[in-house]
């Protein structure tokens, strides 16, 4: 009887190998060979997951942006607002775990400028992320809509939101934020996002 593959876990495997990859040599020098050699699997068993590089891209930056949604939603699944002295403090506590940066973010963020870069000049690529990011915005959305009771303005702030997120992560990246700039970078966030509009 063969074996039963678990597809979403060695989908994974392939994803965490292109993470490796990204670590080790430029960006556009990355082949499937190169993926499939990291995974330890053959390369056509890559090709049976993905159908080319592009595709294990756009794969890992959809990866990507469910990881910080849901390390943003998973701790709001364990504390509410009612344990903290205002909404403020409650989001900039939702905003810290959505926009946490530290070492291990480095690889996975040099992978998402790269692949933000491919889009300007792969078509597919940018059709595909602009579906993840609008489905990123509506689940972030609904989030900060539920928990914070945002009713004025709610996808504009979290268009506003995720914008923040994208900025602290390139400054942090490159070595422009320490830790106190990082917190009253937050703060104002939080400030603009619970009171403009909803006086």
């Amino acid at each position: 009887m063969p074996a039963v593959v678990d597809k979403q876990a060695e989908r994974l495997r392939i994803l965490d190998a292109f993470q490796e990859c990204i670590g080790e040599k430029p960006f556009d020098k990355i082949t499937i060979r190169d993926i499939a050699a990291k995974a330890k699997t053959p390369h056509p068993t890559v090709l049976t997951y993905f159908k080319n590089r592009n595709d294990i891209v756009v794969a890992y930056i959809d990866h990507l942006a469910t990881q910080s949604v849901e390390r943003a939603i998973d701790w709001v699944k364990t504390h509410s607002a009612a344990e903290f002295d205002s909404k403020k403090q409650y989001l900039k506590k939702i905003l810290y775990h959505a926009a946490k940066f530290d070492n291990a973010s480095r690889k996975t963020y040099t992978g998402a400028m790269n692949a933000y870069i491919l889009a300007q000049y792969e078509p597919e690529v940018s059709g595909k992320l602009q579906k993840i990011f609008s489905s990123w915005l509506s689940t972030l959305q609904n989030m900060l809509e539920k928990e914070l009771g945002i009713k004025k303005m709610a996808a504009a702030k979290t268009g506003f939101f995720l914008s923040c997120l994208e900025g602290i992560c390139l400054c942090t990246y490159n070595g422009l934020f320490d830790a106190e700039a990082f917190d009253q970078i937050l703060d104002l966030m939080a400030d603009v996002f619970i009171g403009y509009g909803e006086a």
